[in-house]
């Protein structure tokens, strides 16, 4: 899942750059968006049209690092089969996540999310078939992105 981890995911006490973080301020504001995880206040993963989920903490898709993590991640996974299911992938939009998460992250990346994971999947495992989980209606060309479309589900 590329677009989110469990709060007791590694990367949580080892790389808590790659995740959303917050301060005091927003988990006082919105406290069922933000949780207290190994001393870092993670913002809960969420789709922009709906509320938080609470079992789960934001990946940063702004982050290079989570960008080569992931990568490194999926081409592990390659290894061990032939296809990956991503999940929620238009969540990992410059345009989706912007509009979810803009002003907590980094900068946009000038380049989209998916491309520049899968390229470097596809330096180490180029048959891999990936294969897109979601929503439409938010605006993700999967063939451009590199992804095959999986689920077709009308966006509210």
């Amino acid at each position: 899942m590329p677009n989110h981890v469990a709060p007791d995911h590694p990367w949580v006490t080892t790389h808590p750059e790659l995740l959303v973080n917050g301060g005091e301020a927003d988990i006082e504001a919105e406290p069922g968006a933000w949780v207290r995880v190994a001393g870092h206040i993670l913002a809960h993963g969420r789709d922009p049209y709906f509320p938080p989920w609470p079992d789960v903490v934001q990946l940063d898709a702004f982050s290079p690092a989570l960008r080569a993590a992931t990568a490194q991640t999926l081409s592990d996974i390659a290894g061990q089969c032939d296809g990956i299911r991503c999940d929620m992938a238009m969540l990992m939009t410059n345009q989706v996540f912007a509009k979810t998460w803009g002003g907590r992250t980094g900068p946009e990346p000038g380049e989209e999310f998916w491309p520049a994971v899968i390229a470097g999947l596809r330096s180490q495992h180029p048959d891999t078939v990936l294969v897109a989980g979601g929503l439409l209606g938010y605006g993700m060309d999967t063939s451009a992105a590199g992804l095959r479309l999986l689920l077709r589900q009308a966006a509210l």
